[in-house]
């Protein structure tokens, strides 16, 4: 009799263990960032050997080791839009596994960047271009030309919906006067000057589409969750920034535009170069390579400044990145070397290995 009951406890405990409980598994877990660092915090990085310091902006991931020493105080918001405290001492990311609402800041930028050697006698549209758009009357920007005083802008569908001439600037802001562009619709801005056209150099998927009644609503939800934080204006600014730019996956549902704007804005007050980097990571995206390789090159010098290892390598093998798209192999070479012997120092075996299977495919080429 007493095996028999032993057997069936052991059958419903057997049967137990093999039901499937529901679980709770967010779709990308790479966007909690370090957005308040008071005191010595340092970060080991899953799969390195080395700690680093921990900076303003850097992003964690599940396997990170945070260490807190003495009276040190360090705050994630995490990738949900809660804020959590790292505990003192050494311990793991103190963020939960649930449904995210902002990844990691450079999600997509060398996936959808593509090889660009626009001339450089052509107006070259910065903003808006490959984006979403909360606000359906934006300031749209462009390179300046040299020599060029005037510029025919226009926005088009299938025909030109609106056009203005602009003298002694490289941008507009689209007028109440105009007809409402309309939320869902796609759209494209157009600049021509001296003969040339911001169409002379095809690159695909440029088109700027305004959120819809939706889209707005979600977003402001998630500000919402940001302003009751009660974070400084700096980060508040900077987590919202990375809200517009990784609140969708797709390249087109993100809110690039508006994002680069807020950060432009805040880089002049906010001296940090996560800031410069995830500008530089959105001009990438959109296919702006110079203004990329502008910001890359003042976050490295930043970076430096701080002593900031990490943020160094990843910037300058970005930046060799950007130099091989605009066929400047030297250079992307010289970029990719230096990180790459920043990367040894910190212990990240894997990347060095990448990077050099990168310099081999680019020797042999």
């Amino acid at each position: 009799m007493m095996r028999r009951l032993f057997l069936v406890a052991l059958l419903l405990i057997l049967a137990a263990c093999n039901t499937t409980q529901p679980t709770t598994t967010p779709t990308d877990d790479s966007g909690h960032l370090l957005i308040i660092v008071e005191g010595p915090v340092n970060v080991k990085r899953a799969g390195r050997s080395e700690y680093v310091p921990a900076m303003f902006g850097m992003v964690l991931r599940r396997g990170d080791l945070l260490k807190l020493d003495g009276s040190a105080q360090a705050k994630v918001a995490c990738s949900d839009l809660t804020l959590a405290d790292a505990p003192s001492g050494t311990g793991s990311v103190p963020c939960k596994a649930n449904q995210p609402i902002i990844a990691d800041p450079a999600t997509g930028s060398r996936v959808s960047a593509a090889r660009s050697n626009i001339p450089s006698d052509i107006p070259i549209v910065i903003s808006p271009r490959r984006t979403r758009l909360l606000n359906p009357r934006p300031t749209l920007r462009w390179t300046a030309m040299p020599g060029i005083d005037t510029y025919s802008v226009s926005i088009q569908q299938k025909d030109v919906l609106w056009s203005a001439e602009v003298t002694g600037k490289a941008e507009i802001a689209y007028p109440a006067s105009a007809g409402a562009l309309a939320p869902g619709a796609t759209y494209k801005v157009i600049v021509e000057a001296g003969g040339r056209s911001s169409e002379d150099k095809v690159v695909p998927d440029l088109g700027v589409t305004i959120a819809t009644l939706e889209e707005v609503s979600e977003i402001r939800a998630a500000e919402a969750r940001i302003n009751a934080l009660d974070l400084p204006e700096g980060a508040a600014q900077f987590l919202t920034a990375v809200l517009y730019a990784t609140r969708k996956p797709e390249v087109r549902d993100n809110f690039n535009a508006e994002a680069i704007e807020r950060l432009e804005n805040l880089s002049t007050s906010l001296q940090e170069p996560a800031v410069l980097r995830m500008l530089g990571d959105l001009y990438l995206k959109i296919g702006v390579l110079g203004l990329a390789e502008e910001r890359y090159v003042q976050a490295v010098a930043l970076s430096r400044t701080l002593n900031d290892i990490e943020g160094q390598a990843s910037e300058l093998q970005t930046l060799g990145m950007v130099y091989e798209l605009m066929g400047n192999k030297d250079e992307a070479v010289k970029q990719l070397q230096e990180a790459m012997t920043l990367f040894q120092k910190l212990g990240d075996t894997t990347t060095v290995k990448e990077i050099e299977a990168q310099l081999a495919k680019m020797k042999g080429a």
